[in-house]
């Protein structure tokens, strides 16, 4: 009678313990509020991102969130605009800039519109590189030699060209540009340089020009009166 009596009770202990802890997962798990996100505005919000903003920080409530079916497009991270049909204000930028001395390059191409390569100072020198450009695109005070090198000017509706700006600014600089063996081409008209400094220097020693050169050769631009 005994076993009996304890074995009920240790049921009844059982069942009351396993009845209490289905309510409390019970309790936990309702939902007290549902958000819907519908991309056809249909629901609370067109946008999952909008729906989970909603929910305040801290928020110790199941909340759930629906999600109807569709197609939603949105950008995880970034800016939504993008190249395509963006605008922006076209400026001349460098290809490349050197103002290191005893600087050598090879075989190299410097690709650009206006202001392509930044000769800036110090002694280099460029060996059968193509340097391409409309505007001022060999320009600098750098003492420096271009042998074997492919001038180009491109197409542009900036005209004339000019190949050269160098900025020698007196007559003790050392600075100049040397065009040795070189092969100057191109789409349109172009003057050999214009002069960015009142001393500016430049030489063309056996290089082939094209007929894309001004019969004048140079623009004094700054230097009036230093030709």
């Amino acid at each position: 009678m005994k076993c009996s009596l304890l074995l009920f009770l240790l049921l009844l202990l059982f069942f009351f313990i396993i009845f209490s802890s289905t309510s409390k997962l019970s309790g936990a798990a309702s939902i007290v509020r549902t958000i819907a996100v519908d991309p056809n505005h249909k629901g609370d919000f067109t946008s999952i991102q909008e729906a989970i903003d909603s929910i305040p920080n801290n928020n110790t409530h199941w909340i759930k969130i629906h999600v109807a079916a569709g197609v939603y497009r949105f950008v995880i991270a970034g800016a939504p605009q993008n190249t395509y049909d963006g605008s922006v204000n076209i400026r001349q930028a460098l290809a490349a800039a050197i103002s290191g001395d005893k600087s050598s390059f090879y075989n190299c191409s410097f690709i650009g519109f206006q202001d392509t390569l930044f000769d800036r100072k110090g002694r280099h020198y460029f060996k059968d590189c193509y340097i391409e450009g409309v505007m001022d695109f060999i320009f600098g005070n750098g003492q420096s030699i271009y042998e074997g090198c492919t001038i180009s000017l491109i197409r542009s509706a900036m005209k004339p060209g000019f190949m050269t700006a160098q900025g020698r600014g007196s007559p003790k600089d050392p600075g100049g540009f040397v065009f040795k063996s070189c092969n100057v081409t191109g789409f349109q008209e172009t003057y050999l340089g214009r002069a960015w400094g009142a001393y500016s220097r430049v030489i063309f020693y056996r290089t082939f020009m094209s007929g894309i050169i001004i019969p004048q050769g140079w623009y004094a631009w700054n230097a009036i009166g230093h030709e």
